[in-house]
Formats: C-alpha cells, structure tokens, sequence
C-alpha cells in the first residue's frame, strides 16, 4: 500500500503543476475529438473523489459496505464543470485529491480488506482495491487531459 500511496501523492504535485500552467483555451477543448474537455476530465475526478471518499471511510466502518453507484456523464452534466473557471475546478480537485491521500494514508491494515460493493451490483472488493484502483482512475484520466501536449508519462493511465 506504500507504493500505491507514493504514487497517488506524486501524481498529485506532478499533475498540479502542469495543470495550473496548462493554457486556459486548451482547457476548453476535449482531450480527443467527440470527447469530454480536460475542464469536464477533471470535473469527473472531482465526481471520482467524492465517491471514493464515500468508499474510504465507509470501507473503514463497515466489514462489508455497500456503496451507491453513480453516472459520471450526468454528473458531469448537471455540474457543468464547462462553465465554471479552470482554477476553480483545478484547485477543488487538488484539495479533494489532498484530503484523500491524508485519509488513505491513516487506514489501519486490519480495515483494508474489509469489502466494499456498489449497490446494485454484484461486483464487490476489498477497501484495499479501491484505493489502488482510484490511484488508477486517476492516472488513466490525467492522462487524457495531457493527451497530445505532455511527453512524460508519469501521469498516464
């Protein structure tokens, strides 16, 4: 868990210093043509933070949670992250993203397998899994906004 954890705090400062000298007019435009924009990439992380804040602190509490599920293009939608100022969006996910690493990194190790289902579905993990598979989530879509525009790999997915 060490690891995933290293990962996710230099992806962070990695990403955020690109991201805040990332040009406002490259903000607007999507990362691939008929896709989101990197101001709609980065709202949907925000979206992936709140949900697995959900999962990381519930997956603390409970031997088996269950979790609600969500749509991330409605999300993203009813928001309109599009709308809203890039260091706006960019600051809320840097300090989501913060708080999540903070709480990630204090889970005791008796509570990372503890099992976390999405309600609904039959798919369910331990909390251990979330948290690397966030820490994927993440770099996966980083990756998208810097698509075309970053040659360092350290932010993809």
């Amino acid at each position: 868990m060490n690891e995933v954890l290293k990962e996710f705090q230099d992806t962070l400062e990695s990403a955020y210093q690109k991201l805040y000298a990332m040009p406002a007019a490259l903000t607007e435009s999507p990362w691939a043509q008929g896709k989101w924009t990197r101001k709609q990439v980065l709202g949907h992380l925000i979206d992936s933070a709140s949900t697995n804040h959900q999962r990381f602190v519930r997956g603390q509490l409970s031997k088996h949670a269950v979790i609600p599920g969500y749509n991330p293009d409605q999300w993203v939608e009813v928001q309109k992250y599009q709308e809203l100022p890039w260091l706006t969006i960019l600051n809320l996910w840097y300090a989501y993203n913060q708080h999540l690493l903070g709480i990630a990194s204090k889970i005791e190790p008796d509570k990372l397998d503890n099992v976390i289902q999405i309600a609904g579905e039959s798919f369910e993990a331990p909390l251990r899994w979330w948290v690397t598979d966030y820490v994927r989530h993440l770099r996966h879509h980083l990756g998208q906004v810097f698509n075309g525009i970053d040659s360092d790999d350290t932010t993809s997915g």
